[in-house]
C-alpha cells in the first residue's frame, strides 16, 4: 500500500505541496546533524536538503527514492509530480 508522508518546512522544493507518495517500510531513515528537514515520517528525517561545500553547493537526501516514481503528471495535484517539478525548478534557478 501506498502512504503520504507530510511536508514539515515551507521551500521552494515543496511548493504548493502537502506530502509526498511513499511505500510504507521501503525508505531509510536520513541521520542529519544539520540542514533543512523538508519531510519526516514517524519522528525520522525522510526529505533533507543540506548545504555542502564552500561554493554554494547543496545535497538533496531522500530516504525513499523509489517514491519519485509514484506520480502520474496528468494529475495536477499528485505531490510527487509537483515535487519533481519543483526539483527541476529549483536546480535551474539563478
Amino acid at each position: 500500500p501506498i502512504t503520504s508522508i507530510p511536508i514539515t518546512t515551507d521551500h521552494p522544493l515543496t511548493e504548493m505541496m502537502t506530502g509526498l507518495k511513499v511505500i510504507p517500510e521501503n525508505g531509510v531513515a536520513v541521520e542529519v546533524t544539520e540542514g533543512v528537514i523538508l519531510s519526516s515520517w514517524k519522528d525520522q528525517a525522510a526529505l533533507v536538503l543540506v548545504d555542502y561545500g564552500p561554493n554554494g553547493g547543496q545535497v538533496l537526501a531522500l530516504s525513499d527514492l523509489g517514491s519519485l516514481d509514484l506520480y502520474d503528471f496528468r494529475d495536477d495535484n499528485d505531490m510527487n509530480g509537483k515535487f519533481i517539478k519543483n526539483l527541476a525548478r529549483y536546480a535551474l534557478r539563478d
